[in-house]
């Protein structure tokens, strides 16, 4: 064999790995920012793909219940929906799971 015909393949540069640019982290970014986003399904094969879409996170109806008017120690009515549409959107697009935790739990107090 001649030196000619020899073909020698370059080795690829070592760098950073972005993963945030990969399709399932995108998704888990955009799950946990509460839009809308894929979910996994596993396929035929036994694989796991993005298949299944998913609902952005919408906040529920306020709180309409009897004990809360009945009983000085509830205050689940003292909220009004400016407030509540506050806290969910600064919940949801600016913080992460760990964050959120403790936010609620300083909420509640129990």
């Amino acid at each position: 064999m001649n030196e000619e015909t020899v073909v020698r393949r370059k080795r690829a540069k070592k760098g950073m790995v972005n993963s945030w640019e990969w399709a399932r982290q995108n998704q888990k970014l955009k799950r946990m920012k509460g839009e809308s986003y894929k979910g996994l399904k596993k396929n035929m094969n036994g694989k796991y793909v993005l298949s299944v879409r998913r609902e952005p996170r919408n906040m529920g109806p306020g709180c309409n219940c009897l004990s809360s008017k009945k009983q000085k120690s509830v205050f689940c009515g003292l909220v009004d929906e400016t407030k509540r549409n506050e806290l969910f959107k600064t919940c949801w697009t600016k913080m992460d799971w760990s964050q959120r935790k403790v936010y609620v739990s300083t909420l509640v107090s129990g």
